[in-house]
């Protein structure tokens, strides 16, 4: 398999095409995602931060536990060559601020749970529209919320 990309989005996509779609490529308790899930999930959430007008470069941050939809989230970033920036999800108002602003998120994966620390404890950035929108049912129990400058 050759190396056919810039990045490691690319590489993603290779070995999904290599690799049988039925393989696991996710395993979570009982939980199972293939390979050509794992791939067409993660090309939804591509295309949705690509929708929402995000940019190779721009950051997204991920206010999520360690689930498949981490992942899942994570190398969908990678794929539209958005850069992840994990959250604490167990951060307070100041340092979801200070997060917020130092890195310029311009969306935010998070679960339901959190989604109102999130919305409300943004220092300012949140433009109202993080109500809980879904990047389609790509991520589940995920929302995906935009800042001012998105």
């Amino acid at each position: 398999m050759a190396f056919a990309g810039a990045n490691f989005g690319a590489v993603l996509k290779a070995l999904a095409a290599a690799i049988p779609p039925g393989r696991p490529a996710l395993v979570h308790g009982e939980r199972v995602i293939g390979w050509g899930e794992f791939d067409a999930v993660t090309d939804r959430i591509a295309a949705g931060l690509r929708a929402r007008g995000l940019q190779p470069g721009d950051i997204a941050g991920q206010m999520l536990r360690n689930t498949p939809e981490y992942l899942l989230a994570y190398f969908g970033c990678v794929k539209a060559g958005v850069v992840p920036v994990n959250v604490n999800y167990h951060y307070k108002a100041r340092e979801l601020a200070d997060i917020f602003s130092r890195f310029g998120l311009r969306a935010l994966f998070t679960e339901s749970d959190f989604a109102d620390l999130a919305r409300g404890d943004a220092g300012g950035h949140a433009d109202g529209r993080c109500r809980g929108r879904r990047l389609g049912r790509a991520v589940r129990h995920a929302a995906a919320c935009r800042f001012r400058g998105a």
